[in-house]
């Protein structure tokens, strides 16, 4: 979920602060936000915010959760196919807040809809903007 406000997000600065600078580093953290973590980069190529199809979530988020097991653990016994529409509704939102804060920012926003793998997402254009 979302942190409301970024209290997380000094969490995981102090985080990354430990780490190795001399090596790209990947954070997957769905409550950032890019007004977070413009203030901390030398420069705006230095992030990419990757941002799922609407397609791809949907697909991925329905693999996961047609275990009913699966769906159950994470919903309970309401009704599943609901529970997967609001959570993809709600989850598009956010999409749509970080897209619109990253460009109004000026960082990079990179669309990922399942074509290609981690290693070339990984190799996407860097620059010293």
């Amino acid at each position: 979920m979302p942190s409301l406000h970024g209290e997380t997000f000094g969490f995981v600065v102090e985080d990354l602060l430990t780490l190795p600078a001399d090596r790209p580093v990947l954070v997957d953290d769905f409550r950032t936000l890019p007004a977070h973590v413009a203030p901390l980069l030398a420069w705006r190529g230095q992030a990419v915010f990757l941002l799922p199809t609407p397609e791809f979530r949907g697909h991925a988020l329905g693999t996961r959760f047609a275990d009913p097991a699966r769906a159950r653990a994470n919903w309970g016994n309401s009704d599943h196919s609901g529970a997967l529409a609001k959570r993809l509704a709600r989850d598009e939102l956010w999409d749509e807040e970080v897209r619109r804060q990253a460009l109004g920012l000026g960082l990079p926003v990179l669309d990922v809809d399942g074509s290609q793998d981690a290693a070339r997402l990984a190799n996407w254009p860097r620059c010293s903007c």
